[in-house]
């Protein structure tokens, strides 16, 4: 079942999430740590995104029926660790269009579904502003 569907059947209890699927605290830390640290922009799934939105939900079902301070804590650490990953991303994503504004598949390949979106769109602002500037010194 596509996660857009099984997330919806799990709104309504209809199932259940199978959060063996789902990365973790420390998967998503160790994606950040690595994203951080790393020239090149790093391989995900295309719907890691996703993933991490299902295990934000799971902790905070959990935490509904049982607010630890260990459950709160793990939610933060996902959230800004995932926020943390997202900014190394955002700005390699921004430089690699900037450079070459023309869509690379090797790099559609890396990039989250999300990111795919993004980087044509910037590819193709980029692209269109660098002709019109070079129209615009040739004139």
């Amino acid at each position: 079942v596509p996660l857009v569907v099984a997330e919806k059947l799990i709104e309504k209890e209809l199932c259940k999430l199978d959060e063996t699927a789902l990365p973790t605290l420390t998967d998503v830390h160790k994606f950040a740590w690595f994203e951080a640290r790393s020239l090149e922009l790093q391989p995900l799934e295309k719907d890691f995104y996703f993933k991490v939105k299902l295990l934000i939900k799971s902790i905070s079902q959990e935490i509904k029926r049982d607010s630890s301070p260990e459950l709160l804590r793990k939610l933060e650490l996902v959230k800004s660790s995932f926020y943390d990953l997202v900014k190394s991303r955002v700005q390699k994503i921004v430089e690699l269009a900037i450079a070459r504004p023309t869509v690379d598949r090797t790099i559609i390949d890396k990039l989250t579904l999300e990111e795919r979106e993004l980087y044509i769109k910037l590819c193709d602002v980029v692209g269109e502003w660098f002709s019109s500037l070079r129209k615009f010194i040739e004139r």
